[in-house]
């Protein structure tokens, strides 16, 4: 549960902040990325009746050195807080072939067209294999039920946040 409390922190944090005020060390030293986030072009937020959360931001970056990969090894970092929280570290796509436990991302009923066809965007990106993709979770039964992932779209120099935690 605290692990929980500090991701939704930082989830809050990184959202509801203005850009200028977004601290990039959590991109470069706690997620990893060789990145400097430029802007936020997207941001929903959405919460159920049954405590279910969805959050997702999508940024435009730019690579903080060109000669160095985009993700570093060995990242992200799992906080200090042991919790219950599980990690795939940096992996290149596709990811839905692989990993078909994650359907909480295309079964979520999202309550709005424009964050649906967001969330469709960043799956799409999820089958380009010159993207790359990172999560934390919760698995209980064999079934993620919460989720932090992180996707990056090379091509369109785009990085995406999505959360969802059942409370």
């Amino acid at each position: 549960m605290k692990k929980t409390s500090i991701i939704i922190i930082i989830a809050i944090t990184i959202s509801s902040c203005n850009l200028k005020e977004v601290n990039q060390s959590f991109f470069t030293d706690v997620i990893g990325l060789n990145i400097k986030v430029k802007e936020r072009i997207f941001h929903n937020w959405e919460k159920k009746a049954r405590g279910k959360e969805m959050n997702i931001n999508i940024y435009n970056y730019q690579l903080l050195n060109k000669d160095k990969s985009i993700c570093k090894n060995g990242f992200p970092k799992k906080t200090s807080d042991p919790g219950n929280w599980n990690i795939v570290k940096w992996k290149k796509a596709p990811l839905f072939e692989s990993e078909s436990r994650l359907r909480i991302v295309t079964e979520y009923i999202y309550e709005e067209s424009k964050t649906k066809a967001e969330a469709e965007k960043m799956i799409s990106t999820l089958s380009n294999k010159d993207n790359m993709y990172a999560y934390y979770y919760i698995e209980t039964n064999g079934e993620i039920t919460d989720l932090q992932m992180f996707v990056i779209d090379t091509s369109n120099s785009k990085l995406f946040v999505y959360e969802l935690f059942n409370q």
